[in-house]
Order: structure tokens, then sequence, then C-alpha cells
């Protein structure tokens, strides 16, 4: 086994890439301008008794800047509203030992609580560093960074909404959607301090989040619950109570019918209407709605609907949904439904310079010019886009039979007189429908036109198929565990518009249990059966029987070094459940068996929830470069992977684990075999946006920028080897490019050759004719885990008694966890390397 020195630095910023046309560009950036000699004092503030809550720690750090305002407010100090107070001037005689301040403050109930408040200076922060780091010195900045950071959002938090570095201000017809079911888009600024080359910049975004809607308790749930009825809610079912507790649990209303204004979250609710629900009194049992009536003389217009209990369960608080509010800002936590994201989708979709007009309003608006917060710390922000220069890298040929070889052509091109490289004969398939009839006019239509429009693209189709129609879930595995997979190639599901329960049902039973290839077709679309449907069925299909596409043209090494036979890319991501989920993590890796073709093979393990380390990085290489042997019978030189969906904040972490687990691998195959590796991180939560400074520059409809737009100088880091690539065409709203940190690199690879090879990469994505936003492999591990994540999701509510995730911490089932591993191993051992998941 290889003994590596500890990894603890990043590869350093190689000379910036050369590659290309030059093209302007302006960033979503604007300059920022600091003393280099200021000094700021961070302190620490705790609260005893601990006060939970934003709101309520804020409202304490008020109350002690007004009472104390020699000590604390006359010095302008910002609060980040959790614990860290900045200033800059030193604070009155608070040093490391702290301070301890005194205060009352209004609680739960209207009552008043005494609170102490212990401030401790914890650091000096010189921002001589932050110059240092700017102009390419390793040094630790981030202090400075989040200091500054919370100086200019200070004075518009006090006064707006903010959601982590993301602010919204004013709710209008332009900034909040209706998404209906209670839930609103609404659209506000995102703005963080970004280091760059000799510069520090603000980088300032439009972004959408979903809040729930300000309203009457009873319009919410009518609305939640698909716009029922008042007079049906009072007939409201166990299912749909227990939906609105999960829905509502925790959420904060307002109560106005007493002579204060009260807040409380929302505990549970009761199955009995206030006319029925009765507590005791003094020595008098009372119903609600009479004691409503009675201590503050209204009369409930709903009194059959059931009631909201509120406040701590023990204080047993219960009101008519009636006299409830629901609070503004809310943040909306748990997963929208399909049509919401769609209706969210277009409502904040913007062409470039539609986007662009927004960002300048709102940096416009933000008048930091005005912020006397920012003039204390000596910080001024410009009020003007960064332009910098950025580079298009030319497409890259592809080659089909039939047609030579094809240039993209603002990132996309066309299969017309094309023909797939390697295909096979379809000898036995099925088409199978849910919940339609079996002689069903449409079917019949569309196998007739996939039969015949096959052959456009090298398909021969020898016989029609079985058709079977099913109507419930349960005949799936039935019909399928019948099939002799010896003799049927390929089965074509076709599913209602809707269903992705049935959807992963399929996979799970196809995937897994007989590992037989599937291709599913929504009903709605079988009468979109032309040449163009039937290609881009095809370039689905023809990857799962094992076949290819179409390749890289001819291209030269000194253009792009590395696509060999010597050169192992891999592609890494990991799935998680959602925000409120408790349910395994899916690790997939990809790996090329020849990069310029887009075979590839695969392995997966299942993690702890949330764990997005791939501890496991060791095994899954170790198996797909045995099969990689086995099926070339070459030892790969090089090893390149592409890391998906990892943050700044788990750059150490991934060095640790996943890193020093790839060259663990090696000593698990063989003493002595010792590869080069080059670890790449791609990351697209990023609030980065360019727009081409001349229109003319722009393409599509969106007017965005080219595909091969690259940028490495001006914003990106002085220190690290960063670039980001737009390398699609952005169809719908403004393109999102992809962001590149190397983390690790043996192999030295200069700034043109990795852009180079992340774009080829990019063009190799072959269930599609574009170019696609992340490398291939990449793209199919993402691919591979999300196909897992479903297959999972439905095996827990299947009825075969192992559960997913059945305890606190997500630990999947042992005997699900080993068919699907093996099940993924019996595809490597039989040098399978068709993509099952495409």
């Amino acid at each position: 086994m290889s003994n590596r020195p500890k990894m603890v630095t990043l590869p350093k910023r190689p000379t910036a890439g050369v590659t290309g046309r030059r093209i302007c560009l302006l960033a979503n950036h604007y300059a920022v301008k600091f003393n280099p000699r200021l000094v700021i004092y961070h302190y620490d503030i705790t609260i005893e008794p601990t006060v939970i809550g934003k709101d309520d720690i804020n409202r304490a750090y008020e109350i002690l800047a007004q009472k104390f305002r020699q000590e604390i407010a006359q010095a302008q100090p910002v609060f980040d509203g959790s614990r860290n107070l900045y200033s800059s001037a030193p604070l009155a005689d608070i040093d490391a030992s702290g301070k301890t301040f005194d205060i009352d403050m209004e609680g739960f109930g209207g009552k008043m609580r005494q609170l102490k408040l212990v401030i401790k200076e914890v650091a000096i922060i010189r921002l001589q560093k932050l110059i240092n780091y700017l102009a390419g010195n390793d040094d630790e900045v981030s202090n400075a960074l989040q200091a500054m950071d919370i100086v200019l959002r200070y004075l518009k938090s006090k006064s707006v909404t903010t959601v982590g570095k993301s602010i919204f201000s004013r709710q209008t017809r332009d900034t909040v959607k209706d998404l209906g079911s209670g839930h609103i888009a609404w659209i506000g600024y995102y703005q963080s301090l970004h280091p760059g080359q000799g510069m520090l910049t603000l980088n300032v975004d439009m972004v959408s989040t979903a809040f729930y809607q300000e309203s009457n308790l009873v319009e919410f749930c009518c609305s939640f619950l698909g716009g029922m009825q008042v007079d049906r809610l009072a007939g409201i079912n166990d299912a749909n109570l227990a939906r609105l507790k999960r829905e509502l649990k925790g959420r904060r209303v307002e109560t106005r019918h007493g002579p204060f204004k009260r807040k409380y979250p929302i505990t549970d609710f009761t199955k009995m209407d206030s006319r029925r629900l009765m507590f005791n009194l003094g020595d008098v049992e009372i119903s609600v709605e009479k004691y409503i009536y009675q201590r503050y003389g209204i009369q409930l217009q709903h009194p059959r609907l059931f009631c909201v209990q509120l406040g701590k369960a023990i204080k047993k608080i219960f009101l008519p949904l009636e006299l409830c509010f629901i609070l503004p800002a809310q943040r909306y936590m748990k997963k929208l439904s399909d049509r919401e994201v769609s209706e969210m989708i277009r409502f904040t979709a913007k062409p470039a310079a539609d986007r662009k007009r927004v960002i300048e309003s709102l940096i416009d608006q933000a008048d930091f010019q005005a912020d006397p917060y920012a003039r204390k710390f000596e910080i001024e922000v410009n009020n003007r886009m960064v332009e910098i220069n950025g580079r298009v890298l030319p497409p890259f040929p592809l080659k089909y039979n039939g047609s030579g070889e094809v240039q993209p052509r603002d990132g996309r091109w066309d299969l017309k007189g094309k023909q797939f490289i390697e295909t096979g004969v379809l000898n036995a398939w099925v088409v199978m429908t849910f919940g339609m009839r079996k002689n069903d006019r449409d079917v019949d239509q569309f196998i007739n036109s996939f039969t015949r429009f096959s052959s456009n693209y090298g398909i021969t189709i020898k016989q029609k198929p079985e058709i079977i129609s099913i109507f419930d879930m349960k005949e799936i595995e039935e019909v399928f565990l019948s099939f002799d997979v010896k003799v049927i190639q390929v089965v074509i599901f076709i599913l209602p518009y809707g269903r992705n329960d049935i959807y992963a049902e399929v996979k799970r039973v196809s995937d897994v249990s007989i590992r037989l290839p599937t291709q599913c077709i929504l009903s709605r679309n079988l009468k979109k059966c032309n040449p163009q449907f039937v290609g881009n069925l095809w370039l689905k299909m023809n990857l799962k029987l094992g076949g290819i596409n179409g390749k890289m043209g001819t291209i030269s090494k000194d253009e792009v070094p590395f696509l060999d036979d010597e050169t192992f890319i891999v592609g890494a991501d990991v799935s998680h459940s959602g925000r409120n989920e408790i349910k395994p993590s899916i690790a997939a890796l990809v790996g090329t068996l020849d990069p310029c073709s887009g075979r590839y093979y695969s392995s997966v393990r299942i993690m702890p929830a949330k764990q997005e380390m791939i501890e496991p990085i060791d095994e899954m290489l170790k198996d797909l470069l045995i099969a990689y042997y086995r099926t070339t019978d070459i030892k790969p030189k090089r090893i390149i992977v592409f890391r998906d969906g990892v943050s700044d904040g788990q750059f150490a972490q991934v060095i640790e684990t996943e890193l020093k687990g790839i060259y663990r691998a090696f000593g698990l195959l063989e003493d002595g075999y010792n590869p080069t590796v080059t670890f790449v991180v791609s990351k697209k939560r990023h609030h980065s946006r360019f727009f081409c400074k001349n229109p003319r520059d722009s393409v599509g409809r969106a007017g965005n920028v080219p595909p091969g737009t690259v940028i490495d100088n001006a914003i990106v880091s002085a220190v690290k080897h960063e670039f980001y690539l737009c390398s699609h065409l952005g169809i719908q709203g403004t393109s999102r490019p992809t962001h590149y940190v190397v983390l690790h690199d043996d192999n030295k690879l200069k700034a043109d050759q990795l852009q180079q090879l992340t774009y080829a990469l990019c063009h190799l994505f072959t269930r599609c004719t574009n170019v696609v936003s992340l490398p291939a492999p990449t793209y199919y591990a993402h691919l591979l885990a999300y196909r897992f994540r479903l297959i999972l999701n439905v095996w827990g509510g299947s009825d075969g008694g192992s559960t997913v995730g059945s305890d606190n911490q997500g630990i999947i089932d042992a005997d699900i966890n080993e068919q699907i591993v093996n099940s993924i191993r019996k595809r490597l051992h039989f040098k399978d390397y068709s993509l099952f998941f495409a």
C-alpha cells in the first residue's frame, strides 16, 4: 500500500488558460473597497437561561443595546442573530474574561423573564490578512469575510426577512406568487463576499424560496386540502387531520382577539369542535365556543370546526381556527408538489437580460453608500457589475454512422441522417401498459410507429412485441418474475402521468430483482411518436442494451489529454432523502470503460441518512478497477475523479475520507500499484452568473452566454485551482455555470488541459444530443444515485416486510442492502457495462 504524505493543502492555481476566443462578460459581482489597517473586534454573546428562536435572540440583543447604550450601542457593533458580535472599536471594559449584563424581556404568554447576557472578547481580526490572501498568500480569512458579510447585511436584517445569506424585503406582485396549497414563492436576493484575484467582490443574485402564506388558519386549511369548502372541513377525516398536523406543527400563529396580540407555535389539532371541546374554568366545565363568547364577546362563525392546540403541550391552550393567523415570513421547509415546483419555475426563470436588470435594481435598493454600519467599518460597495474576460472553448466533434463527424452548434446537434455506432437486433421485447386496454388504439399506433422509425437509427426489429396490460401495482413483480430474462431483451412500460410510485416499482423489480432493461413512457406521450421521439427513446434504450450511440470525433492529445485507455475517469455523487426525512443516503460511482464512447461500470453503496462522505469508496473503486482490468487487460496509470455535490466547508473531509480511500483502494488491489490521481469537485449550488456585455455575443432565446464559456480570472481564487465553465445552452432562464475546484492533482494538469478535458466530457452524455452542464461520468453517477433513491423509497413502502430507514439513523435493512449491492456486482462480474439507469 502506498504511503502518501498527509494531504492538507489544495493545489496552487496554475497560469490561466488561453484556449478559445475571448468574450467580454459582466458578472453579478460588485467590487468592494475596505481599509486594510482596520481591526475588527469579535465578541461572543451567551444568554442565560437559554433563549430559543431567532426572533427572541434578536429581541434580547436589542433590549441589551438600548439599556446599555454607553457600553454597547455607541460603538455601532453588528450582531449576527446567533452569538457573534463585531465592532470596529473595542467595547468598554469587555475582554476575554467577559462581562455580564442583566435585562428583562417579555416571554411566553406575556410573562417577564430575567436574562443574563455574557459578552466575551474572542478574537481580533486584522484586515491586512485579507489583502495578503487576495494577493495569492494562503492566509486564513474566513473570520474576516464572515464579519464583513454581517456588517453589510446587518441594517437590512433588522427590518426584513433573512434566510441564511438571502434577504426578502417587500412583497409585491413582482416578488410574490401564490403557489396554492397555502404556500407562496417569494423572490429576494442573495449577497455574500467573494475573494478573487487582487479584489474582493460582493456576489449579489436573485433568489426565490417557498414560504407559508400569511392567512387565517381556516383559509389555510381549506387551501392546503385542495380548495376544500369550509362546511366540508367540519367533517374532516383522520387522514387529512394528520396531514394538517404534519404540515403545520411548529408553525407560528398570532391571536388578535384579546387586549394584546400573542404569538404561539402550533402543537396539535383536536378531533372535537369548539362547541363540544370542554375544559374546566374554576369549578365550572365550559366549551371553547361559550368561553370565547363570554370572555371576549365573539360569536364564532365556524363553531363546528376542530380546534388547534397552541404553545407547550402541558399548557393545554385550545383555540378555534378562525381566531388564529399564520404569521408571515415563515419558510416552507418541506418538499413542494410537482405542480408547485412547476409554478415556481415559471415565476422565477428569467432570461439573462431580465435577471441582470433585476440584480441591478436590487443593488440600487440596497444603497450601501447610505448604510451607517458599512461607513462605520469603512466598507464601500461599487454599484456596477464587475467586467471580466472570458473565453469560449471550441466545441468537440461527435461521430455517428452514416454522417461522418458532427460539429455541435450552440451546444446542440440532431440525429437526422445519423445512425448509432453500435446497435443490436431486437428479437424479443414486451410492451406493458398500466390501466389501459390491451388493444388500445394509441398503443397499437405507438408500436407501429416505433417499429417503423427505429431503422432510421440503425436498429433492426425482427418481430412485434408481446403486449401485457395490468391494472394493479401488485401485478408488476408477478409479471416481471415470469419473464425469461435470457430471451426478453427489453420491456417498454407505459404508465399514467403522475404515478412515480409505479415507475419506482418497475425499476425496483427490473434493476434489482431480475436485471432486465426497461424503458418507461408516459401514456400521454404515445401520440408524439414521430422520428424525433423514437430517436430520443433509442438514445436511452440503446445504452441500456449495451450499445454505443455516438463517439468523440477526431481530436488530438494536445487538445484533450487523457481520453485514453490508460486513464480511468470516475464520476461520484451522493443522493440524500428530503430535508425532513430520515432515510439512507445513496453513494454512486461510475467509471469509464471507454470515455469516448460512453460505456461505464457502476457501483452503489447504501449509507446512513444525510452522510455525504463516501466512506466505502475504497471498496467501490476496487470493484470498478477489477472490472476494467478484466475487460481491457489494462491497469490504469491515471485516475481522474469528478465529485459532485460537495460544499467548500466539506473539502477537508473529502480529502481525509474519500481521497485517502482512493489510495487505499490501490493497496487492496496490488502491492506497488500506484497510479496518479486528480480529484475535482463540481459545484452547481452557487450564485455566480455571467452576462454578455455585448448582446450580440449571447445565444438562444434566453440570451445566455455561449456554451463553452470559461472563466478562470478576476473573480476566481488567487490561491486555489478553480474555474467556472458554462458548457451547456441555457434554454429556460439564466444559465448556471458549473464551478470546478481541484482538491488534489498528481497529474499536474495545466488550466487549459483540465478545462478542455472537462468540456469534452460534457459532450459525451450520450442519452441526449446536447452538451450538458456536467461531465458525463458525474451526470451518470447522479442518475444512478437518484435511481436507487427511488427504488429504496418504494421498497420501504412495499408489503414485503423489509423496511427502509426503520430507525432514527436511517439505516437500511441488511437484506435489501445485500440485494442492491449484489445486483450491481453481478453486472460487473459479467462485464455488463450497459447503462441500465440511463
